[in-house]
């Protein structure tokens, strides 16, 4: 099967989106298929050591930094004839909108033009993003504009691909009628899979990089720096267990606009020996880092999928994560570690738990793997492929008009 991904989101850009995007990428080549991929072109690729020729069938094309996020770059629209022709060049038997963004704009009307089977899928809670965009705004008149446009746009795909049971919740309440499927993404189990002699000596880097990383144990977080993340709860979090455990160190692993400015209340906190940003991580490298790691903390609360929790799990580190949204649906519990309300006091003591009770933390880590394991792609391949040859069969119920 030929497939088109059109996407607004994609290396270098860190983001739980763009993971993926590629991983499913990835899990079709795999699988026999041939995807063509749509995405921006990023100027901060020098800086990177990206690069762009080493990935198959990735169109990537002019785009402008946006004001909003400065770390998120915008296909032109003026691109939008060059990237038609492309995609007729590919004759794709159906096309996949990962975004709602421009590129995703673009393939969104690509697809309904050439009126071929389209699915489309939901990544971001906007609703809950929409106000750290624009936080001057009205909340009620930009959320109701949030709603409104999910349902003008996703109301057009023959199927909807949704990460989580709640974000399928979600979208049925904004009076999406298209067939929605639940598809989580799955861990491309290779991506954390390392020789031992070779990881070992490769977190010895890390030691000689990050000298404030000896004798500590590390807790860390992978993802975007934004603040609907929730990272100030992280901040506050380290500076309360360093009290009981002064041996620990904040990891932020990740790049974002909020980076400067949580480096600033990190001084005004006093906590600078206690916290670390590491920046962007290449992607062959984020199994060591969580290898190095010794708790992963997530506090976001409008994960749609916090597949973070299952990667970290998966190199044997013990997660303790705010149960809300995705997370919950992922974690379904205490796997692996501990999910926990949105409670400073409750999530700092199972964090001091870790880190004092050696069973405990054996035991965690043994149940994280075991459980990480069932989160393969390879299932969710699958599940992906059959919504594709529904959609090209004609089996959904047909869309309203394009």
């Amino acid at each position: 099967m030929k497939i088109i991904f059109a996407t607004d989101t994609f290396w270098p850009r860190i983001s739980g989106a763009t993971v993926s995007v590629d991983s499913f990428r990835l899990g079709l080549i795999k699988a026999g298929h041939e995807v063509h991929t749509f995405a921006p072109e990023y100027p901060q690729w020098e800086d990177e050591n990206f690069d762009p020729d080493s990935y198959e069938n990735v169109h990537f094309l002019k785009s402008y930094k946006f004001f909003v996020t400065k770390e998120d770059s915008f296909v032109h629209f003026t691109e939008g004839n060059k990237i038609f022709k492309l995609m007729d060049e590919v004759k794709a038997d159906i096309i996949h909108v990962q975004t709602e963004a421009p590129m995703g704009m673009i393939g969104w009307h690509y697809g309904r033009r050439r009126k071929m089977p389209m699915v489309l899928s939901h990544h971001t809670y906007y609703e809950e993003y929409i106000m750290h965009y624009f936080p001057k705004a009205p909340a009620g008149v930009t959320k109701g504009a949030v709603r409104k446009a999910t349902k003008v746009f996703f109301n057009q795909g023959d199927a909807i691909i949704a990460p989580s049971q709640m974000i399928k919740d979600v979208l049925k309440d904004y009076g999406i009628k298209r067939p929605i499927v639940v598809i989580p993404t799955g861990i491309q189990t290779e991506d954390f899979v390392d020789n031992e002699k070779a990881l070992k000596k490769n977190l010895k880097k890390w030691y000689k990089e990050y000298p404030q990383f000896k004798g500590k144990k590390l807790l860390l977080y992978v993802g975007r720096m934004r603040f609907e993340k929730n990272p100030i709860f992280l901040l506050k979090m380290v500076k309360k267990v360093a009290k009981k455990y002064p041996d620990v160190q904040l990891v932020f692993t990740g790049d974002g606009g909020a980076a400067p400015e949580l480096k600033k209340i990190v001084k005004e906190m006093k906590i600078e020996h206690l916290v670390t940003f590491t920046g962007y991580v290449p992607r062959d490298r984020m199994k060591e880092i969580y290898t190095l790691a010794d708790i992963f903390t997530l506090a976001s609360k409008t994960e749609t999928q916090g597949l973070v929790t299952t990667e970290a799990m998966l190199c044997g580190t013990p997660v303790v994560a705010i149960g809300e949204m995705g997370t919950k649906d992922v974690m379904k519990g205490d796997n692996g570690g501990f999910m926990v309300p949105d409670d400073m006091d409750i999530f700092c003591n199972r964090v001091l738990q870790l880190l004092t009770d050696e069973k405990l933390y054996k035991r965690k880590a043994r149940q994280g793997i075991k459980y990480a394991e069932d989160w393969t792609m390879e299932a969710s391949i699958n599940k992906l492929v059959k919504v594709y040859e529904k959609s090209v069969k004609g089996t959904y119920k047909r869309r309203g008009r394009r």
